[in-house]
């Protein structure tokens, strides 16, 4: 019988859902139309769906999905609420459940084995991306995944989870064309706009169809991330407004809205008038008038009771108070369904919600759907509201009273059900708990949902949850765990630090340094406050403050044995060389870091290991000590590798590779680059991508290989373009524009460089400006107007030594000189260059420094002085020989023979 009468249910709802969709038939041919061109074209685009509340956004979303559901398409929806709008990665949640069709399965390992079947067909490495995904899907991590999960700071995670997704969309894409249906993106969560955003870019090279609806948005930071992809790929981008319907579609959609029969005249008028061609108000206000009696049905026409006009009805106006008088109406149990329905916020199990009312609701529900105000999804056996507009009129229609006792009830019964698994379920409770007004419980849970936020690296929705948590421990009377005090303390401290915010980080700090006194709470927690105290002085540009805190953190901690201390040493010991190496104090950084390394093993701690390596790295570096810097950084590599940080991977190959070719070892420079820029192309690194295409650029030029260069820079910079990132457009026209220089092709160098210029002086960015200041100089060379390269040479020096660039400000100054020989003023020469070698960094090894002592030759020899400038000949020959810098020892080799004629000189 039960089943038998949902039957009948479902397909009441599933009636009530499928009247004939009227007036959207251009826009639902305009979404098929852009679905077929994924077929013929192989790249994606974006379908923006926008209207008014009750305009019919949902319906025609669904339309289009069933309408493709059997085609050679792949297509999934996923949605928003308003409810949940603060917890991380909401949208992608609820996409994720319905791709791996996690609706109506147990949960736990049941899921797990149904995640890990459906990625098995569509991606090749599904055992790296599942335990991100299982993240974003609520299912807690197996036993072996766990300690991978914990390894990675909160930023590495964020990064992980966003190439996770991307990865499991390209593989489904590269298999068949794949349509992406999101709705109600007024109400995105910040992560999931942020992620979007990063998705985006697969339409450039893959079949994905975004189909994105929303109402007009209210939250400026929301509306600007949206903007962005608008502005990104305003060429990939359709726009449907959904207009009102017209009188005549508001006939017919009424007409089939009615139970049987037509409408009498007087009838369609006065509907008309109200409804204003919204569709669901139409849909809406028709129910009210025959539920309450006002039309009654005569040989088959509806009209008005002959006793009441309907112009004279006391009838609500605005939709809401549409709905709400409908609601009203209702006999008592149907109304306290709808109530408890809206408070739960989600779709739900008939048992579930029998149980927490205690009573049979299978025909009181049965009939919500009949009045369309409650619908039945077949495919995940759950109810929902048949509008989201009624969830939210319901629920705002509730006293405070009321509301507090529902979420009260509604608290107890996810808690009955979760059991064990509540933690995994923090954001949902403390939203309950929150409102239910039962605050020891609602603080647990704001705590540990502003963790698993942080984790995320879901900066602002950590913080909602720490500051309401703050709200709540204030109001609170009795005390509080000292425990739980540290726990706000130090949540608000991180997540305003993160936020960029250092002083609001700082005054909640501060605030916790009363709990240093506690003999309740353990020493690595009062250590984790004066650590990071330390940080966020440093960022806010006071590190004496700083490293005073650091050193505090450090005489609490003593010599930990416990690994909670071990890593909280290691932590502190890396932040304080971090603060000294920015401050150019190698030797203080480099004894910091190996004291927090040692730290780091003793904990086993991978992501501090490889934290105190990367650094380890960055420091002999900085000390001219390459092969140590070489050993470090692949030891980082080696620990990210291991974490199963893939993002970190592809960043510290390209920094191998930049010290492989500072050793002159080309060969793995140019592994590590192409290995890199292959695992960003993976990740959807688009970035990335375009800054080792010039990496690769670059190094193609130092062995001559002009043309190859050319190629990687131009490759670059249709990256760039694309994806209209202004700083690396400038970088890779420049890196074009210097080899067309030296290809001889001046004029077509010289429009390059003037546009790169434009770009660079658009953003400020004066390190590139003197890059591309030195190149136009070389190109006025070419010309034979060394004035006016001087003029910009010098240029390009003020603004080196402005940004404290001493390689580019040594360049500069070698082209100086070079202009100053052509102009005959060897005195000037001699200062140019003997400034350039002053302003080098003092290891003697780099490629300008080469081209320093080669240039220092030319000057010299042009003084007479040949012995001197024979000794800087052989000087830069060493240098560059032992660095395989060809296409510079080709120049040398020129410029020794012609030097003692001065025709002409070359400045690299």
């Amino acid at each position: 019988e039960l089943i038998s009468t949902l039957t009948a249910t479902e397909n009441q709802a599933d009636n009530q859902e499928r009247v004939r969709l009227i007036g959207r038939q251009p826009d639902l041919a305009l979404l098929i139309e852009q679905a077929e061109l994924l077929n013929q074209h192989k790249e994606g685009g974006f379908v923006w769906v926008e209207g008014e509340a009750g305009i019919g956004k949902s319906r025609l979303l669904a339309e289009f999905c069933d309408r493709l559901r059997d085609a050679s398409h792949a297509i999934w929806r996923g949605n928003c609420s308003s409810q949940n709008r603060q917890q991380p990665f909401l949208l992608f949640s609820t996409l994720l459940n319905e791709i791996f069709g996690l609706a109506g399965i147990g949960r736990g390992q049941e899921q797990r084995e149904r995640v890990q079947k459906c990625l098995s067909k569509w991606v090749a490495n599904s055992s790296e991306l599942q335990p991100y995904l299982e993240l974003l899907c609520g299912i807690a991590p197996a036993p072996h995944d766990s300690q991978r999960l914990v390894n990675l700071e909160p930023e590495a995670l964020h990064r992980q989870i966003f190439v996770a997704v991307r990865s499991l969309l390209v593989g489904i894409a590269q298999k068949r064309p794949l349509i992406l249906v999101l709705d109600d993106l007024h109400l995105i969560d910040p992560m999931s706009a942020d992620l979007l955003t990063f998705l985006s870019q697969m339409t450039a090279s893959l079949p994905v169809l975004f189909v994105l609806a929303q109402r007009p948005i209210d939250n400026e930071t929301i509306q600007k991330r949206l903007n962005a992809i608008h502005v990104l790929f305003e060429g990939k981008s359709r726009r449907i407004g959904l207009k009102r319907l017209s009188d005549q579609e508001s006939r017919l959609l009424l007409n089939d809205l009615l139970p049987s029969g037509n409408l009498s005249p007087e009838a369609y008028h006065f509907i008309l008038k109200r409804g204003d061609g919204n569709p669901y108000y139409l849909g809406e206000f028709l129910q009210l008038l025959i539920e309450q009696g006002h039309l009654q049905r005569e040989s088959n026409v509806w009209i008005s009771r002959s006793e009441t006009a309907l112009n004279d009805l006391p009838l609500p106006v605005t939709l809401e108070a549409l709905i709400r008088s409908r609601v009203d109406g209702l006999p008592t149990l149907q109304r306290q369904i709808l109530q408890m329905a809206a408070v739960i916020g989600r779709p739900f199990a008939l048992p579930f919600l029998s149980n927490m009312m205690s009573t049979p609701l299978d025909a009181a529900v049965q009939e919500l759907a009949r009045r369309n105000l409650l619908a039945f999804r077949t495919d995940s056996k759950v109810w929902h509201f048949h509008h989201p507009i009624a969830q939210i009129v319901v629920y705002n229609g509730m006293l405070r009273v009321r509301l507090k006792a529902l979420h009260g009830q509604v608290a107890a019964a996810l808690l009955e059900e979760w059991g064990d698994k509540a933690d995994e379920h923090a954001e949902e409770l403390a939203h309950h708990l929150l409102l239910a007004e039962k605050n020891e419980g609602a603080l647990h849970y704001l705590l540990l949902a502003g963790r698993r936020a942080e984790a995320r690296y879901a900066n602002e929705e950590a913080l909602t949850y720490y500051e309401q948590a703050k709200a709540l421990l204030r109001a609170m009377l009795g005390v509080v765990a000292d425990d739980i005090q540290w726990q706000v303390a130090v949540g608000l401290g991180d997540a305003y630090r993160f936020a960029g915010n250092y002083d609001l980080s700082i005054e909640a700090l501060e605030e916790g340094m009363a709990l240093l006194q506690s003999h309740r709470l353990v020493t690595w927690r009062k250590a984790g406050i004066l650590r990071r105290l330390g940080q966020s002085y440093a960022l806010r540009g006071n590190p004496d403050v700083a490293y005073q805190h650091f050193h505090q953190a450090l005489a609490m901690l003593a010599d930990p044995t416990d690994r909670a201390g071990q890593v909280e040493t290691s932590r502190t010991l890396y932040y304080l060389a971090y603060t000294h190496f920015r401050r150019g104090q190698w030797e203080k950084a480099k004894e910091s870091c190996e004291l927090g390394y040692t730290y780091a093993e003793r904990s086993r701690d991978l992501s501090e290991l490889a934290a105190a390596e990367n650094l380890r790295g960055g420091i002999a570096y900085q000390q001219g000590q390459r092969g140590q810097a070489m050993y470090h950084t692949e030891n980082a590599l080696r620990l990210r590798e291991q974490a199963g940080y893939t993002w970190g991977v592809a960043s510290t190959m390209a920094n191998l590779a930049i010290l492989a070719s500072e050793n002159g070892d080309w060969v793995h420079a140019r592994r590590h680059f192409l290995r890199s820029l292959r695992l960003r192309q993976e990740l959807g690194d688009t970035e990335g991508v375009a800054i080792v295409n010039n990496n690769l650029g670059w190094l193609s030029r130092i062995k001559g290989f002009l043309g190859e260069a050319q190629a990687y820079f131009h490759e670059s910079l249709r990256v760039a373009e694309m994806f209209k990132m202004v700083y690396h457009a400038a970088n890779a026209m420049l890196g074009i524009g210097h080899i067309l220089q030296l290809m001889d092709q001046i004029d077509e160098a010289q429009q390059m460089i003037d546009t790169s210029m434009e770009c660079a002086e658009q953003i400020g960015a004066q390190g590139l400006l003197s890059e591309i200041y030195r190149v136009k100089a070389d190109i006025l060379l070419s010309k034979d107007a060394p004035e006016k390269a001087e003029e910009s040479a010098y240029r390009a020096a003020v603004l080196a030594a402005e940004t404290n660039s001493h390689s580019l400000e040594a360049e500069a100054w070698r082209v100086i000189s070079e202009c100053q020989i052509r102009q005959g003023e060897l005195h000037k020469a001699l200062e140019s260059i003997n400034r350039a070698s002053q302003t080098l960094p003092s290891a003697n090894d780099s490629i300008e420094h080469g081209r320093v002592a080669s240039q220092a030759g030319r000057v010299l020899h042009s003084a007479g002085r040949t012995e001197e400038a024979t000794i800087k000949f052989d000087e830069a020959e060493s240098i560059l020989r032992r660095l395989s810098a060809d296409y510079d020892l080709a120049l040398l080799a020129r410029l020794r023979l012609s030097s003692a004629g001065l025709g002409s000189g070359a400045t690299g």
